[in-house]
């Protein structure tokens, strides 16, 4: 089994948001709280998170995430006032019998904010666009992008992303076969692999009609 550091590199699930932002809400709670004793925790999962969490592993990254403490996830379907389409509330309680309560929404690509606070940003590159990223070239003589990355990232990106590239080309082989519905009470059916089959099928004067509407 892999380990959780290793599951979020590669990606728990297919949506960052519904499994990368939940993971480091968790994450940012529990040291919050880690001096209060936490008895239990409740997961609220709400708008998108519920709809599609189930299929997206939201809650099994949760409860990794919260291992350590008792943890129930709820999937909400109460759209009622939901004060952002991907919303997650954490309730606990500690010890003692104090009772906290948290909302928090996951903005996308891995990114959230708690409700009340402004988001902060961060900048990885000193670039912002590609005439900025060309100026910081030219004055880093720098020769190619392939340096710059290297620079900034630290030559263990190049494994890293040889990593990604493999899991990847393994999850479109795993998703070209699979048939099954997807989790979830959406009821969705994964579509891949009837592509598959219809490609498969195409006789060959129907691949060169399409190699001559794609040229």
């Amino acid at each position: 089994m892999k380990s959780l550091r290793e599951l979020l590199l590669l990606g728990p699930g297919p949506s960052s948001s519904h499994t990368i932002a939940p993971y480091r809400i968790a994450e940012r709670f529990l040291s919050e709280h880690k001096d209060e004793g936490l008895a239990r925790i409740r997961v609220l999962l709400r708008g998108s998170l519920s709809l599609t969490g189930k299929g997206h592993r939201t809650d099994q990254v949760l409860l990794r995430a919260f291992s350590n403490v008792p943890t129930e996830i709820v999937f909400d379907s109460d759209f009622d006032h939901l004060p952002h389409p991907n919303t997650m509330v954490v309730e606990a309680v500690t010890k003692e019998g104090k009772r906290i309560r948290e909302t928090f929404f996951s903005l996308g690509g891995g990114a959230y904010r708690r409700m009340g606070e402004r988001r902060k940003s961060k900048d990885v590159y000193p670039f912002q666009s590609f005439d900025e990223m060309k100026d910081y070239l030219r004055k880093e003589r720098i020769d190619d992008v392939a340096q710059a990355i290297e620079r900034l990232e630290g030559p263990e990106i190049w494994d890293f992303s040889r990593r990604l590239l493999e899991h990847s080309f393994r999850t479109i082989e795993r998703g070209l076969e699979e048939t099954s519905p997807l989790p979830g009470p959406l009821n969705l059916s994964p579509v891949s692999a009837k592509v598959r089959r219809v490609a498969e099928s195409c006789s060959e004067e129907g691949e060169r009609l399409l190699l001559l509407l794609s040229a």
